[in-house]
């Protein structure tokens, strides 16, 4: 069966895909293994991002085991750089011809989805990794960013969303339709992700100096305000006056590209009155082994999409404390699985951390739950290989099949 396919990209040849994010943080951790199996399926991969180190810009990188493309967005409000930037890759658009441009980040899918449109690509698809407008925004901000988001549907073919409550309100506030809304969820390898079980735990708190007893909680995210950095602190310092026997670990960093509030000088003060009861760990690379030491997750933010730390404490096996926001309240069931707490609310918090270390058969309980429900629902290779076929199938409707 030969296929000619209408965009003009010749019989035979590879479909070319580009994968466009605002920084490499999002491309390592979130689409590397998209870009992987797209190469896998035969297709020629590029990637556009703003790359911390040193790359041969319009050069296949051994890494990613793609062609990337090197533009320096910034993550903020800086109007000259986006102007730049636009014509930068809509230069690279019409270069390149793809079949397929894949957007992600918000603000940078604002320029990048109208490049594509004016660069002539067939199939444009944005993903949501979380809408800028939440319900902790003003009625008013909602608005005015959703007014944003219809208009960007003009240069739109197909969405893909990570929270299924993102989806059905781009639907109902007519965004996007039922025919071009896909709900993709949001997943992390499990092979990377041991099971906690007493052994481990014991293991590797060991090779910390972190003893058998000491209840831990903890946290993965980058250092900024709106994660709710603060208020877990807050939080764990009524609960370790408490419980001393009781230690923070904060696993992250700020990135250089982050505009949301500092909160460095905060926490070094924190660090300063908690002493060994708080531990600020930085960037790691094995969160897995981080994880695996915990007694319970937390993560506070004011807003998400799909929150990737909590899936990964999930893999682990550990209970969760998280915010009743969009994304978050699709991954904990409020007492199954773990608790939800109103955004900002540092007593709520103090109390479920205390309930928890009350009732301690809650965390292999709620623990076990999450590892089944990860393992079935947000299992990394099988989301990957979801967007792929679809993707597929968006071409094949572009194909006039001889």
């Amino acid at each position: 069966m030969e296929y000619s396919y209408v965009s003009g990209v010749e019989k035979n040849m590879a479909i070319k895909i580009c994968q466009i994010c605002s920084v490499e943080f999002t491309l390592k951790h979130f689409l590397k293994n998209l870009i992987l199996e797209a190469g896998k399926s035969g297709w020629e991969v590029h990637a556009i991002s703003n790359f911390d180190n040193f790359v041969k810009d319009n050069k296949y990188n051994k890494y990613y085991k793609c062609i990337v493309h090197d533009v320096k967005f910034k993550r903020n409000l800086n109007f000259i750089n986006h102007i730049i930037n636009f014509f930068k890759i809509l230069k690279i658009f019409k270069k390149e011809n793809f079949d397929i441009i894949h957007v992600h980040t918000p603000l940078i899918s604002i320029i990048a989805r109208i490049a594509a449109k004016l660069s002539g690509c067939k199939v444009i698809v944005y993903t949501v990794h979380g809408f800028y407008f939440h319900d902790q925004m003003t009625v008013y901000k909602q608005f005015f960013h959703q007014l944003i988001e219809k208009f960007l549907s003009l240069f739109t073919d197909v969405y893909f969303f990570q929270s299924n409550e993102d989806c059905k309100n781009a639907i109902n506030l007519k965004i996007s339709n039922r025919k071009n809304s896909f709900w993709i969820s949001n997943g992390v390898m499990s092979k990377n992700f041991e099971k906690r079980t007493v052994f481990l735990k014991n293991k590797n708190r060991n090779s910390m100096n972190i003893r058998k007893d000491t209840f831990v909680v903890g946290t993965i995210s980058r250092l900024v305000e709106e994660k709710g950095i603060k208020e877990l602190i807050f939080a764990f310092e009524k609960f370790q006056a408490r419980v001393p026997n009781s230690l923070l670990i904060i696993v992250g960093e700020r990135l250089v590209s982050d505009h949301n509030k500092d909160i460095n000088l905060f926490l070094k003060e924190k660090k300063n009155s908690l002493s060994h009861n708080l531990l600020l760990l930085g960037y790691r690379s094995n969160v897995s082994k981080i994880l695996s030491m915990l007694d319970v997750f937390c993560l506070l933010s004011w807003r998400e999409g799909m929150p990737r730390s909590i899936i990964e404490a999930m893999m682990t096996g550990l209970p969760l404390i998280g915010t009743n926001i969009r994304g978050t309240r699709e991954l904990i069931q409020h007492n199954k699985n773990g608790f939800l707490v109103p955004v900002k609310d540092t007593l709520k918090t103090f109390e479920c951390l205390d309930y928890i270390h009350k009732n301690q058969n809650i965390i292999s309980l709620f623990g076990n739950l999450n590892a089944q429900i990860a393992r079935k629902k947000h299992e990394e290779k099988n989301i990957v290989m979801y967007q792929i076929n679809l993707l597929k199938k968006i071409l094949s409707e572009k194909l006039i099949i001889k």
